[in-house]
């Protein structure tokens, strides 16, 4: 029997300012969160280990290496899909928020669901910093939400199917987030004009803290931070 219970995956690479806001408000939605970060990513480490919590642990991929999320995404899911057959996974970003009633939402339509093809997806309300995004109110929340986003992309991916993984990024590639995309491709049943049987958008929004595929100097691979 499936249980609807969660476990997360984020990476969180030289993030860990952020992620240390956004991981106590998303904690209590898993019952198991992975952690994909540099063993040089000591900031990260530390936050982790600082919580003295048995739910969160921390996988190590080489990014100084091979930048490459999907590949490292794909790395944790093959530990997930064994030790975890019979859950959910949520991968999310560091820099994502989970509201509240969204929780109970999510849980809610996964013990009803019957259908374990579904991927599910949803829309976000975009703030600047965490200041912004604690003096707003739900009514700044839903104007604040991207109108822009594409079904399906990396920062919120909740499935059931251990039959799926993200593809394997060839070492040439610079892209921090290639991959997430083709994931989501894998769910589609036929033509993607025609058919959208497996995909669902939640209602509600998630919260994202920072701009948009912004980078600027900082101390990840080559010089680069993606925010």
């Amino acid at each position: 029997m499936i249980q609807p219970e969660i476990v997360g995956l984020t990476v969180c690479y030289h993030f860990s300012d952020v992620f240390s806001y956004t991981l106590e408000k998303n904690i209590d939605l898993f019952s198991k969160w992975y952690i994909i970060t540099s063993e040089k990513d000591i900031e990260t480490i530390n936050l982790v280990n600082s919580k003295k919590n048995s739910k969160i642990e921390l996988i190590y991929y080489p990014f100084e290496d091979h930048l490459s999320k999907s590949n490292a995404i794909k790395k944790a899911q093959e530990i997930i899909y064994k030790e975890h057959p019979d859950k959910y996974v949520l991968i999310i970003d560091a820099d994502i928020i989970i509201p509240e009633e969204l929780k109970i939402k999510i849980h809610k339509e996964l013990e009803q669901n019957i259908n374990t093809d579904i991927f599910y997806s949803i829309r976000r309300s975009i703030f600047s910093d965490i200041k912004s995004y604690e003096e707003s109110n739900l009514e700044t929340q839903i104007k604040n939400i991207n109108k822009q986003d594409a079904v399906g992309l990396g920062y919120f991916q909740l499935y059931f199917n251990k039959n799926i993984l993200y593809p394997s990024a060839p070492r040439s590639s610079k892209s921090f987030w290639e991959g997430d995309f083709k994931f989501f491709l894998s769910f589609i049943e036929g033509s993607w004009k025609r058919k959208r049987t497996n995909v669902k958008i939640l209602d509600g929004h998630i919260i994202h803290l920072g701009k948009i595929g912004r980078w600027k100097t900082g101390p990840a691979y080559s010089g680069f931070k993606w925010i």
